[in-house]
């Protein structure tokens, strides 16, 4: 059965029995299983390729972590990307050209890296490889295909949003304040990102120019995923499960509720 229209997609890496990616209703919040075991271990983040495909990074594949296709119709898994050269893949992005952008973290001897994937053949390059990254971990592209990179630091307190302009680099867009961990774009072109503050999950809105502003508050803790529906909607993944936020009034409502819940992708 495909994936329909407006379908969210949940990796889940955590507790065993729930480990894997599954789909929500965003109606009724029915969950269903695409895929658990074979290739999968630690699933950490999802996104839908332009062919309705799935590609999965799991932070524990093939022993250092990798990129898996997974086919929603069946289940089926297939090897994409893996490499010693990086570890520990997170963040996950489709750009306009089909590639796909994966940030890593916990390089041995070294820092993170972002990287851009082609999910065809598994070939990847570095993206803005002068820059010195220290643990990214969400990544997402805007209309423009500039990367927007989040990066928490190794300490609350250091946390940086930092851009990728197309055809230039690096450059930091915002540096201070909670550890920034998911990260997605507004039909406006806004940037949302989740901060995991010690005593207040937020969810924060960066425009243009200035600081950010405080969409919502209280996300219940660990917010590790973000995605746009359709509708201008947010959705969050927190120790709940699925979250839907109002990006009017920050009003919260629980669509699903899954222990484990992390990476999240909306079916276009």
């Amino acid at each position: 059965m495909a994936l329909a229209t407006g379908s969210i997609v949940v990796a889940c890496p955590g507790i065993e029995q729930l480990r894997g990616v599954f789909a929500v209703d965003p109606t009724s919040g029915q969950q269903r299983t695409l895929a658990q075991g074979g290739m999968l271990v630690e699933p950490w983040n999802v996104v839908v390729l332009a062919n309705g495909r799935l590609l999965v990074a799991d932070a524990s594949a093939f022993g250092t972590g990798g990129l898996i296709a997974i086919d929603p119709d069946n289940g089926q898994q297939t090897k994409v990307a893996s490499s010693p050269v990086f570890h520990r893949p997170f963040g996950l992005a489709v750009r306009r050209d089909g590639h796909v952008v994966v940030a890593y973290t916990l390089r041995p001897g070294s820092f993170g890296i972002v990287a851009r994937v082609n999910p065809a053949n598994g070939e990847h390059f570095g993206v803005a490889p002068t820059f010195q990254f220290v643990q990214p971990f969400a990544v997402a592209v805007d209309a423009a295909d500039n990367v927007i990179v989040t990066d928490p630091g190794l300490f609350l307190g250091e946390s940086r949003l930092i851009r990728i302009d197309a055809g230039v680099g690096a450059s930091i867009r915002f540096d201070g304040g909670g550890a920034f961990t998911a990260v997605a774009v507004e039909r406006t072109g806004n940037l949302v990102v989740t901060s995991d503050e010690p005593t207040n999950q937020k969810l924060l809105r960066f425009t243009a120019d200035g600081p950010p502003t405080v969409v919502s508050e209280n996300l219940a803790g660990l917010p590790g995923g973000l995605a746009v529906e359709a509708s201008g909607a947010i959705l969050v993944s927190t120790i709940r499960g699925v979250t839907r936020v109002n990006p009017a009034n920050g009003a919260q409502a629980l669509v699903a509720s899954m222990r484990g819940a992390m990476g999240l992708a909306v079916c276009r």
